[in-house]
């Protein structure tokens, strides 16, 4: 999408520069007031650039009012928080995924209660699906590359609870952790990804199986379990 303002300045944004594939909405009415619904929530949210969007002459803004016709799913996301699409015009998409699977990782340490973190985790997993779902629906992802992203997403979620769970352990004195700012090293547990997620090959819609071992050998364990 061409520049909106001397903010966006000469910035590359995939979803918003390249030509994304054309996609044809089942209802092009449904689309166009779909769309006019995103526009009236980017106004609403201080979104300005994705207000200013036109779907008429622009092929990307076109493709967005496809998907909304086409995507219950998505369209429910992106019009109650278009800030989803308005963070675009700043970060290219992968640049944009990859952002925020780190802040999932860099959430293991902060010092917060279980339901925020959970909310977190679920606010996050939700932005990074969609918008590894427009990468897909663009052309841009073919699908190795798809399930990849949504499997590393699972992954770093999975990674940040474990080490969450741990520290928790350890600062309730259930567990004495080598070094509770690494929880993982040396905590004796082993978790292992099967199936879909043990290939990388997740959808969005899959489940994840695991199997945990824990090494009977660690001394992690508070006296009260030993033996256990």
């Amino acid at each position: 999408m061409r520049p909106l303002d001397k903010h966006q300045g000469e910035a590359s944004h995939v979803l918003f520069i390249t030509e994304p594939r054309k996609l044809r909405p089942l209802d092009a009415a449904d689309a166009q007031r779909r769309f006019g619904e995103l526009v009236e929530s980017a106004r609403s949210h201080d979104c300005v650039r994705l207000a200013g969007i036109g779907h008429k002459s622009d092929s990307a803004a076109a493709f967005i009012a496809a998907v909304l016709d086409l995507s219950p799913f998505i369209r429910d996301i992106l019009i109650a928080r278009p800030q989803i699409l308005e963070a675009l015009f700043d970060t290219a998409l992968d640049e944009r995924i990859e952002m925020l699977i780190a802040s999932i990782a860099d959430m293991a340490l902060l010092e917060v209660s279980e339901a925020d973190l959970m909310a977190f985790l679920r606010r996050t997993k939700t932005e990074v699906h969609v918008l590894i779902a427009l990468g897909d629906l663009a052309g841009f992802y073919g699908g190795q590359a798809t399930t990849q992203r949504v499997s590393r997403l699972a992954i770093a979620c999975i990674r940040t609870t474990i080490a969450y769970l741990l520290r928790d352990a350890h600062t309730k004195g259930l567990v004495q952790l080598p070094d509770a700012q690494a929880p993982e090293t040396g905590s004796g547990w082993i978790i292992l990804a099967m199936g879909k997620l043990g290939a990388l090959e997740l959808n969005y819609s899959s489940d994840i199986d695991l199997i945990v071992f824990f090494d009977g050998r660690s001394s992690v364990l508070k006296d009260q379990y030993e033996g256990v």
